[in-house]
C-alpha cells in the first residue's frame, strides 16, 4: 500500500516538473531568440529595467523606514539604503553605458556559477532522467562557464556580442531543459 502511494505521488511530482520544464524551455529559447537576433536591443531595455528595478526597490526601502519610525530603532537606515539605492537606479537609468557594465558583471557571475553548477551536476548527479542527457548538460555547463569568463574578463567590450553569446546558451538551455521535459514524459509514458 506504502508502495503505490510512493509510485503514485513520484509519478505526480515527475508529471509536475516535465510540464514546469516544458514551460521554462520554451521561455528561454523565447529569450535567447530574442537575444540573438536584438542584441544591442535586449541589452538597452535590461539594463535600464535593472536601474528601475533598483529605483523602485530604493523607493520602497525608503518608504519600509518611513513606516517603521514608530516600530524600530533602525528605521533611519532603511531610509538611508533606500535613498541610495533609488539614486543608484535613478544613475543607472541615466547613464545606460554604466548600467551596462554593472549588469554584465552581475551577469557573468550567474553564468560562470550556473555552469560550475551544470558541470557539477553532469559529473556527479545520480537522477535517472539526467544519465541520459549528461554530456548535453557537461556541453551547457561548459558554455556558461566560458561565456562567464568572457564577460568578467571584458564587461563593457563584450557589450553586444555578450548579449548575442547569452541568446545562444539561453537557446541550449531552453532546448535542454524541452529534451529534459520530455525525457521526464516518456518516462512516465504521459502523453
Amino acid at each position: 500500500m506504502v508502495k503505490k502511494k510512493t509510485t503514485k505521488s513520484k509519478k505526480g511530482l515527475v508529471w509536475s516538473i516535465w510540464r514546469l520544464a516544458i514551460f521554462q524551455g520554451v521561455l528561454a529559447i523565447l529569450f535567447g531568440l530574442i537575444a540573438a537576433f536584438w542584441p544591442s536591443t535586449t541589452l538597452k531595455v535590461i539594463a535600464i529595467v535593472f536601474g528601475a528595478i533598483l529605483l523602485v526597490s530604493g523607493l520602497v526601502g525608503f518608504i519600509k523606514g518611513i513606516i517603521n519610525t514608530k516600530y524600530s530603532n533602525f528605521w533611519w537606515i532603511e531610509i538611508f539604503f533606500g535613498l541610495v539605492i533609488a539614486w543608484i537606479g535613478s544613475f543607472l537609468i541615466g547613464n545606460p553605458s554604466l548600467s551596462i557594465s554593472v549588469f554584465m558583471t552581475i551577469v557573468g557571475l550567474i553564468l560562470l556559477s550556473k555552469g560550475l553548477a551544470d558541470i557539477f551536476i553532469a559529473s556527479f548527479g545520480t537522477y535517472e532522467s539526467i544519465d541520459s542527457i549528461k554530456p548535453s548538460y557537461t556541453t551547457v555547463g561548459i558554455l556558461s562557464f566560458v561565456a562567464g569568463l568572457f564577460i568578467l574578463i571584458w564587461p563593457r567590450i563584450m557589450g553586444t556580442a555578450t548579449m548575442f553569446i547569452i541568446g545562444i546558451v539561453v537557446i541550449f538551455y531552453g532546448l535542454l531543459s524541452v529534451a529534459f521535459a520530455l525525457d521526464c514524459r516518456s518516462k512516465l509514458n504521459i502523453k
